[in-house]
């Protein structure tokens, strides 16, 4: 069983799917982080998302700047009120009811992610949470459209924004290891 206060590791598709399985089950991730340890191919998986209507994911996911590639529907059909879904890109085609790119039902709150999913659905849809109750999302991109990977972490970020003297020249960060934009390649 997950521990609260302890961190796990997700380094591949079967992490993800095991994770979906544990919630889907009503084990407790309340106070749980996981953490993604590099890019994560979900290609060729069917699956329903973690969490499910009865047992919401009531933990943090960390994506320490990576993301969930390939995905075929949302990452969470259920986020609860204590979710944290943070620092985390994913991209794919949602279709269905409440389609979105990260969770179809939001309690919890969504920060510094960004979603490249196609989202083809009926009913709730949205790139980030198809439905949100309670919840907030703070994913403030200066260009929604633009997502970067660093040459140097190799990982995937937004950028910001930082203006000099004349506001026709802006300086690209990297948010994972804040490099400066030479360091960066837009996808």
């Amino acid at each position: 069983d997950a521990v609260a206060g302890q961190n796990y590791r997700i380094v591949n598709n079967d992490d993800i799917i095991a994770l979906a399985d544990y919630v889907a089950a009503g084990r407790n991730t309340k106070g749980v982080t996981f953490y993604l340890k590099g890019d994560v191919n979900m290609r060729r998986n069917t699956w329903n998302g973690i969490g499910t209507s009865q047992h919401a994911f009531e933990g943090t996911i960390d994506g320490c700047g990576y993301a969930v590639l390939g995905l075929i529907t949302y990452l969470f059909k259920n986020a609860g009120s204590n979710a944290v879904i943070m620092n985390l890109g994913v991209n794919g085609v949602s279709n269905g009811a409440d389609a979105a790119g990260i969770a179809s039902v939001l309690s919890g709150k969504i920060v510094n992610c960004w979603s490249a999913v196609r989202v083809n659905g009926t009913g709730n849809n949205g790139g980030l949470a198809g439905w949100m109750q309670s919840a907030w999302c703070l994913c403030g991109w200066p260009n929604p459209c633009c997502r970067y990977r660093c040459r140097r972490c190799n990982r995937y970020g937004r950028h910001s924004l930082s203006l000099h003297s004349s506001p026709c020249r802006q300086r690209r960060r990297c948010f994972p290891c804040r490099l400066p934009c030479r360091s960066l390649r837009c996808l």
